[in-house]
């Protein structure tokens, strides 16, 4: 059985050189994004999330650790394991649609597939 998962977001305002010298009425927004993946097993599991952009600024993000999704150019996060529960975090920027797949047994049964949206 497997326990809950979710995709988190969380602003933090940064202070960067850019606002700086490059002030701007809004402020800049770092939106960060976790998803957490129960029962993660290294070696095992595998996750793909995909962002589209909704800027040209922000363009679309591709994230997996799954081989063939990598040789068409996806980059792979690290995952950190806590308590069974792997966590992957990236910065997002904007208000984009993420998408997560997860293959909790990649390796041995990849037709065993989750599914979520922020959308």
């Amino acid at each position: 059985m497997l326990a809950p998962w979710r995709v988190d977001t969380a602003i933090e305002w940064l202070n960067s050189v850019e606002n700086t010298f490059i002030p701007v009425p809004w402020g800049k927004a770092n939106r960060s994004t976790t998803v957490s993946l129960p029962n993660w097993q290294p070696g095992e599991s595998y996750y793909s999330i995909k962002k589209t952009g909704s800027s040209l600024y922000h363009p679309a993000q591709h994230f997996s650790n799954r081989p063939a999704e990598q040789e068409e150019g996806a980059n792979e996060l690290k995952v950190e394991l806590d308590d069974k529960i792997g966590k992957v975090q990236f910065e997002s920027h904007n208000e984009g649609t993420i998408e997560v797949s997860y293959w909790p047994h990649g390796v041995t049964d990849g037709s065993f597939v989750l599914t979520a949206s922020n959308d």
